[in-house]
């Protein structure tokens, strides 16, 4: 079967959603429900290799970053004593792909134990922005995927949205069906004079993601506290272009000083 990309999602990661499964779950139960939606329509695109961004505590500021480890692991301490924990295998020819369009594209793609220096060993584990949604598609029933680990560089928003390019052109290559998860939070909220001066942004975020357009980021610019959650944007509307990709959940909402958006493409099948 031909490879492609089968499902393109930009996912909010709520690091209280498990504080509030224990406190507070009704406040949640709309984020939840769309992180559901999200996980059980990636699920029916029926994905080989899970493509997910999880960052570590520095961030690249001239490349993108990849995980080479044979198998990556999560893990998040829940209120309740326990901690929830997954372990998925690498994808090492889908990775390989990806460097080499990567190379051909002229996108910086780079081992990320080779540049990063590691703190701890909490640098090796993935970031609950990546463990959130792989706990949801566990739910699901997807636990024998593969996956491939991106860590979001500064570069610029074209050349994030060429390497969602890129990812289409790995995918067909390696012949992997391949979801794309662009986890990154919103912009927190950030509160002068009972205005929140971020909520634009976030709407922004938001309506570019929804129209598929990546000028209204270049609108929004580069905010200076901002490293994730636009170029992951950026990046996935790279990702979807030239897939004939209609939004299929568009959610949005505050919760308790928080900011959750999630948008789940719906691609047509070939």
């Amino acid at each position: 079967m031909k490879g492609r990309i089968v499902s393109v999602s930009y996912w909010p990661a709520p690091l209280r959603y498990y504080e509030a499964v224990a406190a507070d779950r009704g406040s949640y139960n709309e984020v939840i429900g769309a992180m559901e939606q999200a996980a059980q329509a990636i699920k029916a695109s029926k994905p080989q290799t899970i493509l997910i961004l999880s960052r570590y505590q520095l961030t690249l500021n001239d490349a993108l970053g990849f995980s080479p480890q044979a198998r990556l692991r999560g893990a998040i301490p829940l209120t309740n004593g326990t901690t929830f924990t997954v372990g998925l295998e690498t994808d090492s020819v889908f990775n390989q792909a990806l460097q080499l369009q990567s190379e051909r594209m002229g996108i910086p793609l780079t081992s990320i134990l080779d540049s990063l220096p590691i703190i701890s060993t909490d640098d090796y584990l993935l970031h609950h922005t990546a463990t959130i949604p792989l706990h949801f598609l566990s739910e699901q029933g997807l636990t024998n995927k593969q996956i491939v680990r991106l860590t979001m560089g500064r570069l610029s928003y074209e050349e994030l949205y060429t390497f969602g390019r890129v990812v289409q052109l790995a995918a067909e290559s390696s012949g992997r069906r391949v979801a794309v998860i662009g986890s990154a939070n919103l912009l927190p909220n950030h509160w002068v004079n009972g205005v929140d001066k971020n909520l634009d942004v976030n709407i922004g975020i938001m309506q570019a993601l929804g129209d598929q357009q990546p000028r209204i980021l270049q609108e929004l610019g580069y905010p200076a506290e901002e490293d994730y959650s636009l170029r992951t944007a950026a990046f996935v509307l790279g990702a979807v272009s030239g897939l004939n990709g209609s939004v299929e959940t568009h959610h949005f909402s505050s919760v308790n000083g928080e900011t959750y958006g999630l948008v789940q493409y719906k691609l047509k099948q070939k």
